[in-house]
């Protein structure tokens, strides 16, 4: 599976798997209107548009994370990496959306959809106790990373990021368990709390950091294939008169190496926005830990090239 988004402005990661199927302007690809969809979307009426709701549902009483994105910017090409573990009970699940209207809805494995945000970004609703866990240590073959407490922000976790100080890389393909000493929460393990899976590699479009490209280029996309059932592809654009109102443009596609968009998809890019494009492969799984708790596992492998330039 291959998730390709096309955004203006704001942010849209999550999975639109759950989103409002009604659209009140459906992208015709022959239509001569297409080329101005994108700034003249109808705002006085807004669809919700969901998110996926992750860990945070009832049943679920922790979550481990494990990531690393391969990096090529204007700065510097690197790997950034971490890992992260959190330990929680839902009181009411959380349920994450934005505001916008549905132009082309998703319809399923090798569609796209189309959307335009009203800028106002994410909303999230529910309620969620976090509790310490100890000592919380995640090994991948004889390396173990002890995570260090995060109380900062909404989301209170464990985290090392990167690994450790001599800048170890993450393993590619390789499988991590999990283990917690007790506190708040009781002490567990899980031998295999996920799976990192292979890097991912971009062949084509060739896209520089700092360069530019035409629409068309975008049209084709291939990589190397791997194992892994499904894959996203992320393109966010920003655009160049406006930075409060977003475009978004997704497909799910499976991991086969090569996807093509659609005309409709196409015509909503316009020449002067700039942004970035991120290939993801992406796991995720239900564990069951040694205490009997279930543990939300997600492992993302990235490739991610911004600035990008439409000419």
């Amino acid at each position: 599976m291959l998730f390709l988004l096309a955004s203006c402005g704001g942010s849209a990661l999550g999975d639109i798997a759950g989103s409002a199927t009604d659209a009140d302007a459906d992208v015709d690809a022959d239509s001569d209107t297409d080329a101005d969809t994108a700034d003249t979307a109808d705002t006085d009426h807004f669809d919700v548009i969901e998110a996926d709701k992750g860990p945070y549902v009832l049943g679920i009483d922790a979550a481990f994370t494990v990531s690393g994105t391969d990096v090529h910017n204007s700065a510097e090409e690197s790997v950034s990496y971490g890992i992260s573990a959190q330990f929680f009970e839902v009181v009411t699940e959380q349920t994450t959306w934005q505001e916008g209207t549905i132009l082309d809805p998703f319809d399923g494995l090798e569609d796209c959809g189309l959307w335009v945000g009203t800028g106002n970004g994410w909303e999230s609703v529910g309620a969620v106790d976090w509790f310490t866990a100890g000592t919380v240590t995640s090994i991948v073959g004889r390396e173990a990373f002890d995570l260090a407490w995060s109380d900062g922000g909404d989301v209170e976790h464990y985290q090392a990021y990167p690994y450790d100080s001599d800048g170890a890389t993450p393993v590619y393909g390789g499988s991590y368990s999990l283990r917690t000493t007790g506190d708040e929460a009781p002490a567990m393990e899980v031998a295999v709390a996920g799976t990192l899976p292979e890097a991912v590699a971009l062949t084509a479009p060739g896209l520089v950091s700092g360069g530019t490209v035409s629409a068309d280029q975008l049209a084709t996309f291939t990589w190397e294939s791997s194992s892994e059932e499904s894959m996203f592809i992320e393109i966010i654009f920003t655009r160049s008169d406006e930075d409060t109102q977003g475009i978004e443009l997704s497909c799910e596609v499976v991991d086969d190496g090569s996807f093509t968009l659609p005309d409709s998809v196409l015509s909503q890019l316009r020449s002067g926005w700039s942004g970035r494009v991120e290939l993801t492969r992406k796991t995720v799984a239900v564990v069951e830990a040694t205490d009997g708790r279930d543990v939300y596992s997600q492992a993302f492998a990235n490739y991610l090239v911004y600035p990008v330039l439409i000419e």
